[in-house]
């Protein structure tokens, strides 16, 4: 799989599984299936700020949701992050935009966000307490952070398949060899 070129080249952190078509239909497949996490926590007139908002379904809805309100969505890959905005400027969305960040080091003021969201994000990154943090360092007082990740050591797959025991095993393997947890959540 090809990968993309990291934005912040000495964190390690990159996305495990690279930005090919199949693996964008997949994070939007579960983003589809996610959006009942976070909806219910959002007002119209909040800013949101999503990280790791990966192909951007998730960020779009939230933008409705908050209506009057702001919401950012980053990532670490430019080529997504241009694709996004072409969208958002296609669909004449007035409260949403998308642009590269690293999570680590996120370049919004202290105290700029209502909500700060991240789904299937920290299992990827080297540093998921930094993340953490820099998510409380940018959100408002009374916030609130919402997060997603997976357990992947826990999966069951019934009935049990052998290709499937593989297929998490090595993609958690990905995981670990890239210095991420696929046990996080």
């Amino acid at each position: 799989m090809k990968r993309k070129e990291n934005i912040n080249p000495t964190s390690g952190d990159d996305y495990t599984f690279g930005y090919d078509r199949s693996v964008l239909d997949y994070l939007a497949y579960r983003a589809k299936k996610s959006i009942g996490f976070v909806l219910p926590h959002l007002e119209p007139g909040m800013e949101v700020l999503e990280c790791g908002c990966g192909p951007g379904i998730v960020t779009f809805e939230i933008a409705k949701k908050v209506a009057s309100g702001g919401v950012t969505g980053i990532d670490i890959d430019k080529g997504l992050i241009d694709s996004h905005n072409n969208k958002v400027k296609e669909a004449n969305v007035k409260n949403l935009k998308f642009e590269v960040a690293d999570v680590h080091e996120l370049p919004y003021a202290d105290k700029s966000f209502d909500v700060v969201y991240m789904q299937a994000l920290l299992v990827h990154i080297r540093n998921p307490g930094g993340a953490v943090r820099e998510a409380h360092r940018v959100l408002k007082d009374n916030g609130l952070i919402l997060l997603k990740e997976p357990v992947m050591d826990r999966i069951i797959i019934s009935p049990e398949d052998p290709l499937l025991v593989e297929a998490n095993e090595l993609i958690q393997k990905a995981i670990i060899s890239y210095g991420g947890d696929p046990s996080i959540g």
